[in-house]
């Protein structure tokens, strides 16, 4: 395995091993002494919200759903991958205003949330800086809410037929999850007026507690969303060549890998590769799996994705990568 950022152990296993990963940001004032741990509550995003998109790849059997890095934009200048405002009563009216013109004349971003840092408060309202909706709430449910605001970003690109939609189609999209949320009567974590909203996360709907998220619900938000409003379209996963490419180590598997799919019917299942021995307790386990005497850098298993957790214990400290691919007849 070769030394880049993959080899960081960290429990979103399936991230180290994927390029499929998106990029975004939160914005606030450089400075703003109020917020002066938002670099933890970044890195504590970005643990937390991978965590739940590893647990919606291992459930979601059709499609692949990227991992998503965010970041802090700091100053008052919008970077096109900027989604959150962050500010409180106490930020200056002048970068307010200088915000606001921006996003007033911005035609490139398909939303930006702001959120109002204000004590006790839950609420997800219309946004006075023009925005797409403002959610105030206390600082503490900050990284859940921004977890939830990117949760939705992920599942929109997991479908091949949403990506390709235009910035005006993207935002009457989100104004169509307000009106499933309304139709539905969905459950909102935050406390929603009766105003139409331009913007509105599902994983609002799914989220129960500010650490509790409920991932069944959320995958069935989606699926009831999906067939209401866009029935006659269907998702095209990229063909399994395309999937094995992600793989960051692509140059280094055999080159008959999809040759090895030929035996196995169409599903969802993991490229499980051997890498550099790090633990010896799990020596043995590993040459079970793999059927060898000796293990070496780079044998290679396939398994069903069902069996993610009955060898995760090989995959936590890096012994064994692991990679999903899906395998369907039409894709090739």
């Amino acid at each position: 395995m070769s030394t880049n950022y993959k080899n960081i152990i960290r429990p979103e296993i399936l991230k180290n091993y994927t390029k499929k990963i998106k990029e975004r940001y939160v914005l606030l004032k450089k400075g703003s002494c109020e917020f002066n741990d938002i670099e933890y509550v970044v890195s504590s995003v970005n643990r937390d919200i991978n965590l739940i998109i590893q647990e919606l790849n291992l459930k979601i059997k059709d499609r692949q759903l990227p991992y998503i890095t965010l970041k802090i934009c700091y100053g008052d200048i919008i970077n096109k991958r900027v989604r959150v405002f962050i500010h409180n009563d106490d930020t200056e009216y002048l970068y307010e205003r200088d915000v606001k013109a921006q996003i007033e004349s911005e035609d490139e971003i398909s939303h930006i949330l702001d959120v109002l840092i204000a004590s006790s408060l839950k609420i997800i309202t219309i946004s006075n800086l023009s925005c797409d909706a403002e959610l105030v709430i206390d600082y503490e449910l900050l990284k859940s809410a921004i977890i939830d605001i990117l949760l939705d970003i992920v599942m929109f690109n997991s479908y091949s037929f949403l990506k390709k939609m235009s910035i005006i189609e993207k935002k009457e999209f989100s104004g169509k999850k307000y009106d499933f949320f309304v139709d539905e009567k969905l459950p909102c974590f935050y406390n929603c007026p009766e105003d139409k909203l331009l913007y509105y996360s599902l994983s609002f709907s799914a989220r129960k507690e500010d650490n509790k998220f409920n991932i069944d619900d959320y995958i069935g938000y989606w699926n009831s969303f999906i067939d209401k409003y866009y029935p006659t379209y269907s998702h095209k996963e990229k063909s399994m060549i395309e999937q094995i490419k992600q793989h960051v180590d692509y140059e280094q598997l055999p080159k008959n890998i999809l040759s090895k799919f030929d035996e196995y019917p169409d599903g969802a299942y993991l490229i499980l590769r051997t890498n550099k021995g790090r633990t010896d307790s799990l020596q043995p386990r590993i040459k079970e799996l793999f059927g060898r005497k000796k293990i070496r850098e780079g044998l290679i298993k396939i398994v069903p994705i069902d069996d993610f957790y009955k060898h995760k214990e090989l995959f936590i400290n890096l012994d064994v990568s692991v990679y999903k691919v899906i395998k369907q007849s039409n894709l090739e």
